[in-house]
């Protein structure tokens, strides 16, 4: 029994010094359906685990690509939050066509749930039937000297497809089905014509002679 019970003690101490897996983040909206070459604005909204004022924000973008120059944190920038760009190929890049790399950091107190850390637009591909956004390596939140880590999670889905466009109803033209009727009629009486007119003139050259 004082066995069974020590193993089950280490096995509940190492559970606790696993990482904590953590949503930090939520993004509005979520899902949708859109056209390709369509372009949609994405809200981040904080959703911290615990007591922070960190976040590591890494976001994958499958199937669109970030508009460039739409990255946005002024709203936050006011709310007290600093923002370091930190993706690579230069120095506080803040995004790539495919993934957004910020580290934020809230000036003073903790950061809130709810608090709307910036938005950003994304454009849908073309060929593709869908789009989503993933939270990549590295993202979480450092709550004292541990990262909570949130890798992997499904952030947004959304659909792509083209619009179904009605087939053109052909308009009917009066008077075609006739035509070829109309051509006979028409050559037949040419004909009947040319012969009147050959009969009169050997008539004619007959009674001369």
């Amino acid at each position: 029994m004082k066995k069974t019970f020590s193993v089950l003690s280490v096995a509940v101490v190492a559970l606790l010094m696993l990482p904590i897996s953590a949503k930090a983040f939520t993004v509005s909206p979520s899902s949708g359906s859109y056209s390709p070459g369509a372009e949609q604005t994405i809200a981040i909204l904080a959703n911290p685990p615990a007591e922070t004022s960190t976040l590591q924000l890494r976001i994958s973008v499958i199937g669109a690509t970030v508009v460039p120059g739409s990255v946005i944190t002024s709203a936050a920038e006011e709310n007290g939050y600093l923002f370091i760009g930190v993706c690579p190929g230069g120095t506080s890049i803040k995004y790539t066509t495919t993934s957004l790399c910020i580290d934020i950091a809230k000036s003073s107190g903790m950061i809130t749930n709810g608090d709307l850390l910036g938005q950003f637009k994304i454009r849908f591909n073309e060929g593709v039937t869908s789009a989503t956004l993933v939270t990549d390596v590295e993202n979480g939140y450092l709550v004292g000297s541990d990262v909570l880590p949130d890798v992997g999670r499904g952030l947004g889905s959304y659909t792509v497809s083209v619009a179904n466009t009605p087939t053109p109803t052909p308009l009917p033209v009066t008077g075609i089905e006739d035509y070829p009727a109309l051509v006979i009629v028409g050559g037949v009486f040419l004909v009947l014509v040319g012969v009147g007119f050959f009969m009169m003139r050997s008539r004619s050259q007959i009674l001369q002679s």
